[in-house]
């Protein structure tokens, strides 16, 4: 017999220049280009059609990943890190970008790096590694569209006595740190203080499948790899449900269930 013809055949978009990385959201598909000093062309394409949406030239670093709370995407960095909203428009940058356009940018701290970042609820959550300092890392809690997006607003910032540390996952109240050292979570308020702590199962510190890739938000709970161990969080408190020892990665909602690899 003849085979018969696709329903649905998948568009196809390409461009001369090498991609960076991909992400989705918005019911698009989001496409970071390489140029010669860092990753700043980006495209929006319809799932269903590969029909372009809107576009921007953007400051994201090569390593680049794409972060999203639902509302905003937020392309990481190691020097700055910037967010955007559904028409591509800047919403918020943080750090000193390659090409510095505006000195007086509110960096409180201009000399420091940035090694792990989660975001919800229109907040971000950062580690910060700055130099000079007694207090190891710093978290810092940022809003994600603030007034003028060149000049970021801080919700707190405070040191952890670590520098080995990772942003578990943020909310618009709170965000959850990992202290890798201790084997400890702590999770702080907008006010900068520790509400809540326990403790975790972590696997090496150079497993990828860690708190470097950001946890899964499905449904009730936030899904968080320790790289030993899978954890259901609390959206709302950043703490414990249940677990699933000995887990490959977070879960995600199946079928109306979850469905974590082990």
């Amino acid at each position: 017999g003849i085979p018969a013809e696709p329903l649905f055949r998948s568009p196809v978009y390409s461009r001369d220049i090498p991609l960076c990385t991909v992400g989705s959201e918005w019911n698009r598909a989001l496409a970071v280009y390489r140029k010669s000093h860092n990753c700043s062309e980006v495209t929006s394409l319809r799932g269903t059609t590969g029909v372009r949406g809107p576009q921007r030239n953007s400051d994201a670093e090569f390593g680049t990943r794409l972060l999203s709370d639902g509302t905003y995407v937020t392309a990481t960095g190691r020097r700055t890190f910037e967010s955007w909203r559904s028409d591509m428009v800047l919403t918020e940058q943080y750090g000193i970008p390659v090409d510095l356009k505006n000195p007086d940018n509110n960096i409180e701290r201009p000399n420091c790096t940035y090694s792990s970042v989660a975001v919800g609820e229109a907040r971000i959550g950062v580690i910060e590694k700055c130099p000079g300092t007694t207090l190891g890392d710093r978290v810092t809690m940022l809003k994600t569209h603030p007034k003028d997006y060149e000049k970021s607003e801080q919700v707190f910032s405070t040191g952890l006595g670590s520098t080995q540390t990772s942003v578990v996952a943020v909310n618009e109240k709170r965000v959850a740190v990992l202290v890798r050292d201790r084997s400890e979570v702590l999770v702080y308020n907008t006010g900068g203080s520790i509400v809540a702590r326990y403790p975790v199962r972590v696997g090496p510190a150079d497993l990828h499948a860690n708190v470097q890739v950001e946890p899964t938000r499905t449904g009730s709970h936030v899904y968080w790899h320790t790289g030993a161990d899978t954890l259901a969080l609390d959206p709302a408190t950043l703490t414990p449900q249940w677990s699933v020892p000995d887990a490959l990665g977070p879960g995600i909602d199946f079928g109306g269930r979850v469905l974590v690899p082990v």
